[in-house]
Parts: C-alpha cells; sequence; structure tokens
C-alpha cells in the first residue's frame, strides 16, 4: 500500500514535473519563434533593399552601357573621319612632294643653265682679253715698224738730200745764188713733205689704236650686260 503511494506520487511528481518542464519549454519555444519572426522579419527587409540596390545598379549598368556604346559609336565615326583625313593627307602629301621633285629639277636645270652661261661669259671674256692683247701687240709692233721704215726713209732723204745737195754744190759751184737757193727750198720742200708723211703715219697708227681699246671696251661691256642679263637658258640635258 505504501509502495502503491509511493509509485503514485513518484508519477505524480513526474507528471508535475513534466508539466512545469512543458510549460517552461513552450514559453521558452515562443519567446524563440518570436526572435526567431523577427530577425526573418529584418532578412526579408534586407533582401528587399538589397533587391531594390540591385535593381538601381541595373538600371544605372543599363544607362551606362547604353552611354558607353553611344560614346563608342560616335568614337567609330570619328575614327572613320580621322581615318578620311589621314588618307587625304597622304595623297596631298603625294602631289606635295611631287611638285616639290618637279620644282627642284626644274631648279637643278636653271642652276646649270645658269652654270653653262656663266661659264660661256668668262671663256668670251678671255678671248676679247687674249683678242685684245694680242691686237695691241699687233698694232704695237706694226706702229713700231712703221716709226722705223718712217725713220730710215727720212734718214734715208736727208742722206739722199745731203748728198744731191753737196753734188750740185759742187757741180754749180760757179752759179749764181739762185740756183742755190732753187736747190735750198728743194730741200727744205722734201725734208718738210716727209715730216708730213711721219705725222701721217704715226696719226693712223694712233687711231688704230684707239679702235682697237674702244672694240675691246664695248666687248667687254657685252660681257657685263651678258653677265647681269644672261641669255634665256636652252633646255638641258638630263643629269
Amino acid at each position: 500500500m505504501l509502495r502503491k503511494s509511493f509509485v503514485s506520487l513518484a508519477i505524480t511528481s513526474v507528471g508535475v514535473m513534466f508539466v512545469i518542464s512543458g510549460c517552461a519549454s513552450q514559453s521558452y519555444m515562443e519567446k524563440k519563434f518570436g526572435m526567431l519572426e523577427g530577425r526573418v522579419a529584418q532578412v526579408s527587409q534586407h533582401v528587399e533593399d538589397t533587391n531594390a540596390r540591385l535593381n538601381d545598379l541595373t538600371a544605372g549598368v543599363n544607362t551606362n552601357f547604353s552611354t558607353v556604346r553611344e560614346d563608342m559609336e560616335r568614337m567609330q565615326g570619328q575614327i572613320t573621319t580621322v581615318g578620311d583625313i589621314a588618307s587625304d593627307a597622304r595623297s596631298n602629301a603625294g602631289v606635295a612632294i611631287e611638285k616639290i621633285s618637279s620644282v627642284y629639277k626644274e631648279t637643278r636645270k636653271a642652276v646649270a643653265s645658269v652654270a653653262a652661261a656663266r661659264k660661256e661669259a668668262r671663256q668670251a671674256r678671255k678671248e676679247a682679253v687674249e683678242a685684245h692683247g694680242k691686237l695691241a701687240k699687233s698694232l704695237g709692233d706694226e706702229s713700231t715698224k712703221t716709226r722705223k721704215v718712217v725713220g730710215d726713209e727720212a734718214k734715208a732723204v736727208r742722206e739722199y738730200t745731203t748728198d744731191v745737195g753737196d753734188a750740185m754744190q759742187a757741180v754749180v759751184i760757179s752759179e749764181s745764188g739762185n740756183v742755190q737757193s732753187a736747190i735750198k727750198t728743194d730741200g727744205d720742200s722734201t725734208r718738210a713733205n716727209v715730216t708730213e708723211d711721219g705725222g701721217k703715219t704715226r696719226e693712223e697708227g694712233k687711231n688704230a689704236w684707239t679702235d682697237a681699246s674702244d672694240q675691246a671696251k664695248r666687248i667687254l661691256e657685252e660681257l657685263e650686260k651678258l653677265k647681269a642679263n644672261p641669255p634665256p637658258a636652252t633646255a638641258p640635258t638630263t643629269p
């Protein structure tokens, strides 16, 4: 009987403990569920905020992508334009180079023509100077020869006249003074003629010298004119 009482008390105690334990567990579980619900709510709100942020970022990325694509298309157009400009520049540069090359060739031809003209002018001047020297020497030689011949002739005439005078004087020493005067007059006239002929010869030599000098001077003046204004150059051979 006592045993049954103890057993009944034990069962009761166990039941009470179960009841108390169940109540405590329910309260704990309710508290725990409440905390979990709050946490779930926070997580849900965070998920919504994250979704909104992702939507904003997606919209921004789409906008940026569209802007980048437009910029790329515009840059592609600019690149094409720059390519066209570069092509035109290369074409223009080629034309300019051809023109410069042509002008350079023409300049070389003109320089060669001027050089040839200067060379010809120097040669002509040299020949003129040589011709002037030869002419002057020839005139000088001829003048010297002429003076010598005239002097010899005058000397011969004077000697002849003297001889004639002496002979006549010896022959007609007995004649009158008129004959002697006539012989003297004849001798004076002969000397005067010889002197006049010699003067004419010297004057001709002087005139010839003057003409040669004037001719040489005109040649030098023509050469200076050619040097200052060279004639149009003929087409030179290609260097």
